[in-house]
């Protein structure tokens, strides 16, 4: 199936959402591990299969729980080095730094700004960490500002790439469930407006969201489980995707399912392991 501008422009942006391409040089870079387990059980792996394909991505923590090292069946990996007031990630791709990313903390230890600095253009991918709710240009530098509510619940995000590309990301949060999630951005300084709403299910406990995946930098995700995004490409398309789970005898999810409205080729199925 041939995939229009429009949709090419969804999948890859379903892709990268999705898709944790992170780069390390393997040979020097071995998985950090620690005999300290955190108190809650963190994700282990993730198994990303769509039409193209697999990737498994494997997490290491430290005793605290964050995040030190993501490992890609690639061979790809993404090292995360934290101070005081700041947390860098370092991205290696066949054995060359790829692009670093720079994340400025406020006096929560929370992250107030992200640069993305791409140092190979050729074979950069950006590091996404199951963020859900970011699309970018897989080529350019590009920086971010995050907004928290008071109860350190993320509800807005800001997004600009060096190619003109924007986005608006903005959460609305009540009791700590999401109620609505919106995304609004452009293409490269084209007059093209995109608009991306998700619906949420009231019965699907979040257990595969930030506190679980080692980036509590990044603000708290909502309780709820997101069931449906209904994209628009500048008013001339629309394209839906649905989202299911699979989950274990300790109520975790085992399998998502992306759907979309525009055939299997456009599907993600995701699979996640967990730690003892």
């Amino acid at each position: 199936m041939k995939i229009n501008q429009s949709l090419y422009h969804y999948y890859l942006y379903l892709l990268m959402i999705i898709l944790v391409f992170n780069s390390c040089k393997k040979e020097n870079i071995s998985p950090i591990t620690s005999n300290i387990k955190p108190s809650i059980k963190k994700i282990k792996t993730q198994k990303i299969s769509y039409s193209g394909g697999d990737l498994t991505q494997t997490f290491y923590y430290n005793s605290e729980g964050k995040i030190l090292q993501l490992v890609s069946s690639n061979n790809d990996s993404a090292v995360y080095e934290y101070s005081a007031n700041k947390i860098i990630v370092k991205n290696y791709n066949s054995n060359q730094l790829n692009s670093t990313e720079e994340y400025e903390l406020n006096d929560l230890g929370l992250a107030k700004s992200r640069v993305i600095t791409v140092i190979n253009k050729q074979m950069h991918v950006f590091n996404f960490l199951k963020n859900y709710k970011n699309a970018e240009n897989a080529l350019e530098n590009s920086s971010y500002t995050f907004e928290y509510n008071n109860d350190k619940y993320l509800i807005k995000t800001t997004y600009l790439n060096s190619n003109g590309s924007t986005s608006v990301i903005t959460n609305s949060i009540s009791n700590g469930n999401y109620v609505s999630y919106t995304v609004e951005y452009t293409y490269e300084n084209q007059p093209v407006i995109n608009h991306e709403d998700s619906e949420f299910y009231t019965d699907k406990i979040n257990a595969i969201g930030n506190e679980y995946r080692g980036i509590s930098f990044l603000g708290k995700d909502g309780k709820n489980l997101v069931k449906k995004t209904i994209f628009n490409y500048n008013g001339n398309s629309t394209q839906t995707t649905n989202y299911t789970y699979e989950y274990d005898s300790a109520g975790r999810v085992i399998k998502e399912y992306l759907i979309s409205s525009m055939g299997y080729e456009l599907d993600i199925i995701v699979s996640y392991t967990y730690e003892d």
